[in-house]
């Protein structure tokens, strides 16, 4: 029994091993050179965060620029630069295992690590010195609140864990929005969270989350045209027939054809392809049939604030913000097809083997793929030839 136990956890551990060097190794292979020189989007970036005063002068994006700094130190190059991005997709990814893990368990979760982690716009826009990588720190937010509403032992680190994640959200351009529909949404669970702890533990959270906040607040005293930035507002407005049109490119972007213009994507090709596509439907209509309205009805709430903020600003790196929750619902449709196969063929292990090999295919192609797209297609593009020049 013993035996059979150890068997189990040792393939399980190989299982995650083998899928983090396998999504790693495509975030670092030629991480500086695979490319012949710096798109203009990224000396920007490593011009904004060339040093601490820089940084406090303008605060946007804070978390992704003290990062850059402290990779720059250790000398001014493109793998440096790109290494922040880099190291903060590794962390979201962890974040997203963390969140599947706790959802759907750990098979579930390490199939869904390879759906989303070798997709090759996040590929690149963790391969990227640009701060788009941070639109995914709700993630960090998530896991950390995750933790907090689990642990016993450690409810106050919890909580001041938490609302720091929470507080460097919103230097972040665009995030208020998202968190403001959390909120909304989760506010009942966040009350009994709350209540859990003591007026001191509260008071201390507070003057933490005001000390976080002070730079952020400062600036936006101080330039009344970081407001716009930070709220992600267009400065200049765009006439209502051509946001329409804009949102509806962004909105078929995520699964047909892009607008063709995107530095991370080949032509117009869209950001998912077919069968991630079909795994997030499936897992979408699993959760209403489940019984979990509330849950798709705020996913789907999530997906469409990005669509509505990418099409608005004419900026396609807003739906990055919103791939997690479409990862996460291919997550749920390889879930629920595995749990439908068990019910109908609980004891076959022919059926199982085959599962099993199905599953297992349907990912070794995503990864080759995510591989192939990434690493060989995409640097010989034109687009992306005429794009990073930059020395």
């Amino acid at each position: 029994m013993l035996k059979r136990l150890r068997q189990r956890l040792s393939w399980r551990l190989a299982g995650y091993a083998a899928a983090v060097l396998a999504v790693g190794g495509l975030y670092f292979w030629h991480l500086g050179s695979l490319t012949p020189g710096l798109a203009a989007g990224e000396v920007q970036a490593s011009g904004a965060s060339r040093s601490l005063e820089a940084i406090w002068q303008t605060p946007l994006n804070a978390p992704h620029k003290l990062l850059q700094y402290a990779a720059s130190l250790m000398g001014r190059s493109a793998f440096n630069w790109r290494l922040a991005s880099t190291l903060l997709a590794l962390i979201f990814l962890g974040c997203f295992l963390i969140i599947l893990r706790l959802w759907l368990g750990g098979r579930a979760a390490l199939f869904g690590l390879l759906v989303f982690g070798a997709t090759p716009w996040l590929v690149l826009v963790g391969r990227s010195a640009s701060p788009t990588i941070i639109w995914l720190w709700p993630l960090a937010v998530a896991a950390c609140l995750l933790w907090w509403s689990r642990t016993v032992r450690y409810q106050n680190l919890a909580l001041y864990i938490s609302i720091l994640s929470l507080g460097l959200a919103l230097y972040i351009p665009g995030l208020v929005w998202f968190l403001v529909l959390a909120v909304i949404f989760g506010r009942r669970h966040l009350a009994k969270l709350l209540k859990r702890h003591s007026r001191w533990a509260i008071t201390l959270g507070c003057l933490l989350l005001i000390l976080v906040l002070a730079p952020l607040v400062r600036s936006l005293a101080l330039n009344q045209t970081d407001w716009s930035t930070w709220l992600a507002l267009p400065s200049n407005w765009s006439k209502p027939l051509e946001i329409a049109k804009s949102l509806g490119r962004m909105a078929v972007s995520l699964d047909w054809r892009s607008p063709g213009n995107v530095n991370w994507l080949i032509d117009h090709l869209p950001i998912f392809n077919s069968a991630q596509t079909a795994l997030a439907f499936i897992g979408l209509a699993s959760l209403f049939l489940a019984g979990h309205k509330r849950q798709a009805w705020l996913l789907l709430g999530w997906v469409a604030l990005a669509i509505l903020l990418a099409g608005v600003n004419q900026n396609a790196g807003f739906l990055t913000i919103g791939l997690p929750v479409i990862g996460a619902l291919a997550a749920a449709g390889v879930y629920y097809l595995w749990s439908q196969w068990h019910r109908v063929f609980p004891r076959n292990p022919l059926a199982k083997g085959l599962a099993v090999g199905l599953v297992t295919l349907l990912f070794v192609l995503q990864v080759t793929f995510g591989a192939r797209y990434c690493l060989t297609a995409w640097p010989h593009a034109p687009t992306t030839r005429a794009t990073y020049v930059l020395q």
